[in-house]
């Protein structure tokens, strides 16, 4: 489809996505026209328009169910799980850094996952979402039957959120695990900075949903050659997605 795409007015290659915890932009959770160059193999990369108007097709695995993660012992369903439900679980009150997964009816009662920043006796708060360029925070009851459960980070460790949220911790963020305009920012000052690159390298991967070692996959989905090494042509070709887009104002 060769259309302008009507968020940048600079790209000719415009593509319909609605966007879901798995394919997103930067986390909006909404449906418009963007920007995205459609590879043969399926996948999608950013125009040249930059970073802000671009589409990308989250590269990590989806991680393991609430479910699953009961039955190894590592993860715990909600109150109303185990208390409405009946579904066995330890009592378990949720802690700063926890995922947090959440039925969406807004998606065909699919469920997405955050980072929580805290838990009360009687609610739980988490980010979600983006707003201003940053993540911004939501509350629940903690009985709501909208809630599965909860993931603590050493339950799946190189989960590309939890990556996030730790290298976001890092650069002197709020760790929400979504990779912000204010995400972007900061790993783009950090870079012009002199931080390490080894450092930096892992956090932007967890950034676009790929594993913290999966820097060849990135290299075969960008069209470079499949190293597995952050070379120079890898680390260009990552730096257009931390741009400003072309003709935006400051």
């Amino acid at each position: 489809m060769k259309n302008t795409c009507t968020k940048c007015r600079y790209c000719r290659y415009a593509i319909r996505i609605s966007t879901n915890w798995s394919m997103e932009e930067f986390d909006r959770g909404e449906r418009w026209w963007a920007c995205g160059y459609i590879l043969s193999a399926g996948t999608r990369r950013p125009c040249h328009a930059g970073a802000p108007c671009s589409v990308f097709l989250f590269r990590a695995h989806r991680p393991p169910t609430i479910r699953a993660g009961v039955l190894e012992g590592t993860s715990f369903y909600s109150w109303y799980q185990r208390t409405v439900k009946g579904r066995s679980s330890d009592p378990y009150t949720p802690r700063p850094g926890d995922a947090i997964a959440i039925i969406d009816p807004g998606r065909s009662y699919d469920y997405i996952r955050r980072i929580v920043i805290d838990a009360d006796d009687t609610r739980v708060y988490y980010f979600s979402g983006a707003r201003g360029g940053r993540a911004f925070r939501r509350a629940l009851d903690l009985t709501d039957r909208l809630i599965i459960g909860y993931q603590p980070p050493a339950a799946v460790p190189d989960d590309p959120m939890f990556v996030l949220a730790d290298g976001q911790r890092r650069l002197g963020l709020a760790p929400s695990g979504i990779f912000t305009e204010e995400t972007q920012h900061a790993l783009l000052a950090a870079l012009n900075g002199g931080y390490s690159l080894t450092t930096l390298w892992p956090i932007f991967l967890a950034g676009l949903g790929y594993a913290p070692d999966d820097t060849k996959r990135f290299q075969i989905v960008e069209d470079l050659p499949p190293t597995g090494v952050a070379d120079w042509a890898t680390w260009r070709r990552a730096y257009q997605y931390l741009q400003p887009l072309k003709g935006a104002g400051t």
